[in-house]
């Protein structure tokens, strides 16, 4: 409950921050246009298939939650460590069911400083093809 609680007033605060007279540009220097693909279109791009991943390490400012939501249901997808900021959440309810989906599929989740840990429990399930 500590932790719930410390993450409801963290995501108030960056609302609050977000609401001001200042951008988020320039609080954060500038503005830099990316490419978004999914998870899956990622994984193709580089010859790669989901039960190759072994590690997740996702910084997507703020948005890390929802990122490894889209990862979660790819067929083979059970890394072993799945590591992401939830200090910039901007959704709290995703956060929590990403942190519900996680102990779903195995996951012993942690909370360090301003990141979550999910480490797998058991060995990865093997999928009947």
């Amino acid at each position: 409950q500590h932790v719930e609680k410390l993450l409801k007033f963290q995501n108030k605060s960056m609302h609050f921050a977000n609401s001001s007279n200042e951008s988020l540009v320039s609080l954060h220097g500038e503005q830099i246009p990316v490419r978004c693909v999914s998870p899956s279109s990622l994984l193709d791009e580089h010859g790669l298939r989901p039960e190759a991943v072994g590690l997740v390490l996702a910084d997507a400012a703020g948005l890390d939650a929802e990122l490894v939501r889209l990862m979660l249901p790819l067929p083979g997808f059970q890394p072993e460590l799945i590591i992401f900021k939830w200090s910039l959440l901007r959704n709290y309810q995703a956060l929590m069911s990403c942190l519900a989906d996680l102990a779903q599929k195995g996951y012993s989740v942690y909370k360090q400083q301003d990141r979550i840990i999910a480490i797998l429990s058991g060995p990865p399930q093997q999928l009947d093809s």
